[in-house]
């Protein structure tokens, strides 16, 4: 989950500019949808112009709308973070010529007066973790905040397509909603159906390291109950009971696990090299390393989840795991299909193919 900014400083700045600056006017009417926090949100009919806040928020925005309606983003935004953000570089320019309407960031802040200066209709945020202050914000900005939300599953999680459904009906875009919410229903079936049958045997134990969270990480870092295994029923070494999310273990439990394949989060891998380098003599003694069964699959968190390359991704450790099952995949091709569809746009370079692992 993302820290909410620290709105409070703001609230007496934010008293005064709504008193003096009233909000937008809308003739064409409102209509009442229900946002992730279940908030029953009032919004134009015809949203003209719009703004992003939080982690992810725009990359779904993109997703659905048109980012011609944008009249302001953060400024992390404009630049680039620890890693790519496909629907960034595929609208780089327009993003580059808006005004910014705060750092944004994992420890970004909101800047209400350049906020309101842009006078948006409404304010889509990924700020689930405090309604109270996303009220308030709706409260004293006088415009209306639609909170949406990733989930905790990352790619394949519900409330990823909830919140397109939420955008679709806010941005008079409910067929491409539709649209969008489909072809990922579609991945998750082809991927299930490609892998659902295999017997306990097909099944290797593997583990995911070097899983980006709020930055680049080491070996130890990883997801029980991680959906991209869970879409092609891979043997997660780390579902041994009821908890799932992040998790962080020693070396020496790793070794304990002892996976047969190993996937490492290649925005992860110049701290695995330094680690790998530090205790060669251990991390050798896996299975995995021993046997070379170690890959590297593209990262996709950089300000949240990168969906397209997130579902690429299942598709390259399925075609790894079950090289007969994925053998009619060409994975270029299939990369360029999802990004074509989920970023509206030709041409957005797709991170392929990941690098070798330069072990020592």
């Amino acid at each position: 989950m993302r820290p909410l900014p620290a709105l409070l400083p703001f609230l007496s700045l934010l008293l005064l500019l709504n008193a003096c600056t009233p909000p937008p006017h809308n003739p064409n009417g409102t209509k009442t949808l229900q946002d992730t926090l279940g908030r029953q949100v009032q919004v134009p009919a015809k949203v003209q112009r719009a703004v992003c806040i939080g982690a992810g928020a725009l990359r779904l925005f993109c997703y659905i709308g048109t980012p011609e309606t944008l009249c302001g983003v953060e400024a992390c935004e404009k630049g680039f973070l620890f890693s790519r953000r496909p629907y960034q570089e595929a609208h780089q320019e327009l993003f580059q010529s808006l005004p910014v309407i705060g750092t944004g960031g994992p420890s970004g802040t909101i800047d209400p007066e350049a906020l309101l200066a842009q006078r948006p209709d409404v304010i889509f945020s990924t700020f689930y973790s405090s309604p109270g202050e996303m009220e308030k914000l709706q409260r004293d900005t006088g415009i209306p905040v639609v909170v949406l939300h990733y989930g905790d599953k990352e790619a394949f999680d519900p409330m990823v397509e909830t919140s397109l459904e939420i955008l679709g009906k806010a941005l008079d875009q409910e067929e491409r909603a539709r649209e969008v919410v489909s072809f990922i229903r579609a991945l998750k079936a082809e991927l299930h159906d490609r892998t659902a049958d295999l017997t306990p045997e097909e099944r290797p134990r593997v583990y995911l390291g070097c899983h980006s969270h709020f930055g680049i990480q080491g070996l130890g870092s990883s997801m029980a109950g991680y959906s991209l295994f869970q879409a092609i029923h891979a043997n997660n070494v780390l579902d041994t009971g009821n908890q799932e999310g992040y998790q962080k273990r020693e070396l020496e439990e790793l070794l304990a696990l002892n996976p047969q394949v190993v996937f490492l989060d290649q925005g992860g891998l110049p701290l695995f090299l330094q680690e790998y380098r530090q205790n060669a003599s251990l991390i050798s003694q896996m299975e995995a390393f021993r046997t070379g069964n170690v890959h590297l699959v593209m990262p996709y968190n950089a300000y949240y989840t990168n969906l397209e390359i997130a579902y690429l991704d299942a598709f390259l450790m399925g075609k790894i795991l079950y090289p007969q099952r994925f053998q009619d995949v060409n994975l270029e091709e299939r990369g360029k299909d999802i990004f074509r569809f989920l970023l509206q746009k030709e041409g957005v370079e797709i991170p392929w193919p990941p690098r070798e692992l330069p072990l020592p």
